[in-house]
């Protein structure tokens, strides 16, 4: 470092020799200015996992660390044309993950399909609400599906799970695992679907067609923002650098859950 903190020449070129050797993650979602979720949340756990994160954004909410307050979306075609800069230039995309989508979930879906993309691993977290219970998509349910059929990943917590799979919403392990398995079977290449909501201690499950496995947890006090933005992100970051599912899945969850230790000793 210079005397006013300025990096010298050659720490940039090592920063960015590090940087190229780190496989990317391309992140769709929404900005919260208060840091505590969406794309600063998924940039921090991406880092965190091993990867390079590229983070487009799809809408800046009004928010707080105690709400949102409201949102406005990115336009559709400003979403893609970012999305697809990044590709171009530097790619390959190796994973990508999706979070709030606001109102640019039909142009999303499309980038699926686009060669720059399609062959990236996919990780959705379906966010339908904010914590605090505000909207976080135009289209709700609908919006979402086209983006879990034909091989994602998609990371619900038990009531996007429920709704996604056209079941109440889950208040134990077997309906949990239910709703899950419906959406294996409607085209999601796995499901880990969350289960910190539900009483007792808190069990994810991963399924896929090659069947189910739970990742158990411990109860925190408390709660704390973002968790869900981290784990999916974490999760994008270690299949893009090659792990196998379930290694990556348990990864994420013990990332997360020293993400909420942190907080509780803060």
């Amino acid at each position: 470092m210079t005397a006013h903190g300025a990096r010298r020449p050659a720490d940039d070129a090592d920063s960015r020799r590090g940087e190229e050797g780190r496989p990317r993650v391309l992140v769709l979602a929404g900005l919260d200015p208060s840091g505590g979720a969406g794309l600063v949340a998924d940039g921090e756990a991406i880092l965190a996992a091993g990867a390079r994160p590229l983070l487009c954004a799809t809408a800046i909410t009004i928010q707080t660390t105690a709400r949102v307050r409201g949102w406005h979306g990115i336009p559709a075609e400003v979403v893609t044309a970012q999305a697809l800069a990044l590709a171009e230039e530097e790619g390959p995309i190796r994973a990508v993950k999706l979070g709030m989508l606001g109102s640019a979930a039909p142009a999303v879906a499309r980038l699926k399909e686009h060669p720059l993309l399609a062959g990236a691993a996919w990780v959705v977290d379906p966010v339908l609400f904010s914590s605090s219970g505000a909207e976080l998509v135009e289209g709700g349910t609908d919006a979402y599906r086209p983006l879990l059929e034909r091989g994602p990943i998609v990371t619900p917590n038990a009531m996007e799970a429920g709704a996604f799979a056209g079941l109440p919403e889950p208040r134990d392990e077997a309906a949990l695992l239910g709703c899950a398995r419906r959406l294996v079977d409607g085209g999601a290449a796995a499901v880990l679907a969350k289960g910190g909501h539900l009483d007792g201690e808190p069990v994810d499950w991963l399924v896929s067609a090659r069947g189910a496995e739970p990742l158990r947890g411990t109860r925190r006090p408390g709660s704390k923002r973002g968790t869900g933005c981290r784990l999916a992100s974490f999760l994008a970051a270690r299949l893009a650098l090659g792990e196998g599912l379930f290694d990556a899945a348990r990864d994420a969850k013990r990332y997360v859950a020293a993400y909420l230790d942190r907080g509780a000793s803060a």
